[in-house]
């Protein structure tokens, strides 16, 4: 059985048993499921830090995955110019780039 089916079922029993509790703070009432989700958020948040540690032998490290990650959206982008080059303007010289050729 996968983890997920587990984490259902825990949350499921969590919040059946903890039915009960309804703690009035301010304007609020805090119940059941505003404790599982602060559970939830505290373990998604610790994990987000645990993923820090660990290293694999041949990685490349943060700065190259999102430099590498940068030049793919640029270059996803720059495809537009390729694929509707009739939208793109052109200057006096008939010039696909304006700074190309500024007549100096």
């Amino acid at each position: 059985m996968s983890c997920y089916f587990w984490d259902i079922t825990l949350g499921g029993a969590l919040a059946n048993s903890w039915s009960g509790i309804h703690w009035p703070i301010g304007n609020q009432v805090v119940v059941n499921y505003h404790i599982l989700f602060a559970i939830s958020s505290l373990l998604r948040l610790l994990a987000a830090f645990l993923v820090l540690t660990f290293h694999e032998p041949k990685e490349k490290g943060i700065p190259v995955l999102i430099d590498f990650m940068g030049y793919s959206i640029l270059r996803w982008i720059s495809l537009g110019r390729e694929l509707f080059p009739h939208l793109l303007k052109k200057d006096k010289n008939n010039n696909d780039d304006p700074g190309e050729n500024d007549g100096i």
